[in-house]
């Protein structure tokens, strides 16, 4: 899926031979088998579902078929796109624009609706990330969950401060910040993390990012 959200699939064997330079193009690269299903969540809050077998078959240099034309996410934001079959075996966090943070079961996803509400949000509140924990993440003591906002303010508190909660759950406070802020990025890191990349030609140093407690004050000018 390309940042226009073109969305095509193509077989291993033509994905493997790849050369780097020519999967950069793709936001997202998500592994399935031909049974599976194309999970994609939105800033609205919504999960969207598409049948592997529906999604466009291309060489790597075709266009693909937009997103919105695979399934009725219409003028709603992408934000992240996963394979049903992985979900099931994953922890989800979601953070908000609006400072919420939570965990989520990918047991809670499990429907053969097309489209289901994937998080509770306040009015006027969007969703700012979707990061899928690994395995080691979610055991791993070290673990922390990292919050940049707007305004160019940065925390990172460890991940056994945030909750698992259904679906339905608006989630806790993540940052404390001003009503004008909000949230832009949220991300995962280990003690190995060097630094995340938050897009758009920006990173932030894990360095500059002190661990303290959830629903602190972030530390300014990390960006």
């Amino acid at each position: 899926i390309d940042k226009f959200g073109y969305t095509k699939s193509v077989d291993e064997a033509a994905y493997t031979k790849a050369a780097p330079e020519a999967l950069k193009e793709f936001v997202h690269i998500v592994r399935m088998k031909n049974s599976d299903v194309l999970c994609v969540f939105t800033a609205e809050g919504n999960m969207f579902r598409v049948k592997a077998e529906k999604l466009p078959k291309c060489r790597l240099k075709e266009k693909g078929t937009l997103i919105h034309n695979l399934c009725r996410i219409d003028q709603e934001e992408a934000v992240f796109y996963c394979s049903a079959d992985t979900l099931m075996e994953s922890m989800l966090v979601f953070a908000t624009e609006g400072g919420y943070i939570k965990q989520v079961s990918g047991i809670e996803f499990d429907t053969g609706r097309t489209c289901v509400a994937a998080t509770k949000l306040d009015e006027g509140d969007r969703v700012a990330a979707v990061c899928m924990l690994s395995a080691a993440q979610v055991l791993g003591t070290d673990t922390r969950a990292v919050i940049i906002t707007r305004n160019g303010y940065g925390l990172a508190f460890p991940l056994a401060e945030v909750p698992e909660m259904k679906k339905t759950g608006r989630g806790v406070r993540s940052i404390s910040m001003d009503k004008s802020d909000k949230v832009i990025y949220a991300g995962i890191a280990d003690a190995h993390t060097v630094s995340l990349d938050l897009g758009a030609g920006r990173a932030v140093e894990m360095k500059k990012l002190k661990t303290r407690p959830r629903a602190s004050k972030g530390i300014k000018g990390v960006i």
